[in-house]
C-alpha cells in the first residue's frame, strides 16, 4: 500500500517536467488500488487508500486550473465564517469565467456571501 501511495504522490506532485501532474502514474497508481480493494475487501486500509487517492484525484482540477482556485479559496473561507474574504474570492472567480454555467453558479455563492 506504500508504494502504491508513493506512486500516486510521485505523479501527483511531478518535480521535473513540463507537467505539474503526471497522468500516466496517477492513473496507474488507482488502478493498483482498486485492484488492491477488490482482492482485500476486508482490509480497511486497501478501502481508506483507494478513498485518498480518490479524493486528490478529485480535487485535482483545483490545482492544475487557475480558475478554479479563487472559488476553491471563496469555499474554504466560507466554511472558515471569512465571509468578507470568500465574497472577494468569488468575485475573483467571477472575473475569470466566461461559463455561463459556473458565473451562475458563483453568481449564487456570492448572493450568498453578501449582507
Amino acid at each position: 500500500m506504500t508504494v502504491i501511495h508513493l506512486l500516486h504522490t510521485t505523479g501527483y506532485t511531478a518535480r521535473t517536467g513540463e507537467e505539474l501532474v503526471r497522468d500516466e502514474l496517477t492513473g496507474r497508481a488507482l488502478d493498483l488500488a482498486r485492484m488492491l480493494r477488490r482482492l482485500l475487501p476486508a482490509e480497511r486500509e486497501a478501502a481508506g487508500l483507494l478513498a485518498l487517492l480518490l479524493i486528490h484525484e478529485a480535487r485535482r482540477m483545483t490545482r492544475t486550473d487557475s480558475t478554479y482556485l479563487p472559488s476553491t479559496k471563496a469555499d474554504l473561507l466560507h466554511r472558515l465564517g471569512r465571509d468578507a474574504e470568500a465574497a472577494a474570492a468569488y468575485q475573483a472567480a467571477l472575473a475569470l469565467t466566461d461559463n455561463a454555467t459556473e458565473r451562475a453558479f458563483l453568481e449564487q455563492r456570492l448572493g450568498a456571501e453578501e449582507p
